[in-house]
């Protein structure tokens, strides 16, 4: 029974999930370009297969490798390919409880934040009446009164050190 339980162990180990979630994000990535130990460069999805060839290069057991690959290639079956399909579907579904844990609670959309608690100050692009901008009416109340040149009133056209 430990024995058993030993090669059960094995299979269901951290490798071939780590293996699994590396040839899902090689599949998704198909134009990323990866380099092995700087020898040869090689498009992304063959990245799981590389670690493969290298595991049973160190003489390890590339059973656990094979499993992972097989494992994200039905999982990036289900969840990429099938749905996309003709007639397809999508076959994996996230528990309902998993999103009512896990996702953002909504955000409302009439909230309006305290003047401080807004980056930058100025909220542009929006309709700033009620903040006193320039829809509002009161555009020249923030401008200087300038010169011929141009210049602010205060400056003459001089440069300052401030």
């Amino acid at each position: 029974m430990s024995r058993l339980l030993l090669i059960k162990g094995d299979y269901l180990s951290g490798q071939a999930m780590t293996v699994m979630l590396v040839y899902i994000w090689a599949r998704r990535n198909p134009f990323v370009r990866m380099n092995f130990f700087g020898l040869f460069t090689f498009p992304a999805p063959y990245l799981p297969w590389v670690l493969l060839a290298f595991s049973l290069l160190l003489g390890n057991s590339v059973a656990v490798d094979l499993l992972g690959i097989a494992v994200g290639h039905f999982y990036f079956f289900l969840e990429d390919v099938f749905p996309n399909q003709p007639g397809g579907f999508k076959l994996l579904k996230t528990p309902a409880l998993l999103k009512v844990l896990c996702d953002p609670s909504q955000d409302d959309p009439d909230y309006r934040p305290l003047p401080e608690e807004r980056p930058g100050g100025y909220d542009w692009g929006n309709n700033n009446a009620a903040a006193g901008g320039p829809a509002a009416g009161n555009i020249d109340d923030h401008a200087e009164a300038r010169d011929d040149n141009g210049a602010g009133a205060a400056d003459n056209g001089h440069l300052h050190n401030d």
